[in-house]
């Protein structure tokens, strides 16, 4: 029979870890994320506390409004960022695969059959490898949205809704403009 104290702890682990699978599958690039969603409209509505971050705001989104329309004048661009990203994918693999093989040596088994306090160095270096390897994944979804922009419709729609955000932010900076030369 388990303790309640070990149901709520289960029941804790259990709600983190659906969490941690519901972000994972939303920041998938399979459609609109509800994340970056939320994450655009948070730094907007941030921007809007002042004329200097409002105006520093629309210039990222209007630049990286502008990269969207150069992927749609040029395939290169759309082909670079996917190599860019399976060959920083393989570095960080290679490197997990180094962590993993150094952990894994005769030369390292042997010291920790001698000195027990050599553990840790073994704890340090499966947290290094997983790391590693979380990063190769970051970089290969973050791949896998770039490549999934690879028709003009799909940046069309994603421009569309730059443009939106700027045209909103630009009306807010207007009004922020005209209540400052009222008062002024």
């Amino acid at each position: 029979m388990h303790s309640p104290e070990a149901w709520i702890i289960g029941a804790v682990i259990g709600v983190v870890v659906g969490f941690v699978i519901f972000a994972i599958f939303d920041l998938l690039p399979l459609g609109d994320s509800r994340i970056r969603s939320l994450i655009r409209l948070v730094r907007n509505k941030i921007s809007e506390h002042s004329t200097a971050q409002l105006q520093k705001r629309i210039k990222e989104l209007e630049k990286y409004r502008e990269s969207l329309r150069l992927r749609i004048a040029s395939d290169k661009i759309l082909y670079l960022d996917t190599f860019r990203t399976i060959f920083g994918t393989l570095i960080f693999m290679c490197i997990g695969m180094i962590l993993l093989a150094l952990r894994h040596s005769f030369m390292l088994e042997y010291a920790a059959t001698t000195d027990p306090r050599s553990a840790g160095t073994f704890f340090v270096l499966d947290m290094g490898t997983i790391l590693i390897f979380t990063i190769a994944i970051m970089v290969a979804i973050s791949g896998v949205s770039t490549a999934l922009l690879n028709t003009r419709q799909k940046l069309e729609e994603q421009i569309a809704k730059y443009d939106k955000d700027i045209d909103d932010l630009k009306e807010i900076l207007k009004k922020q403009l005209e209540k400052l030369q009222r008062r002024g």
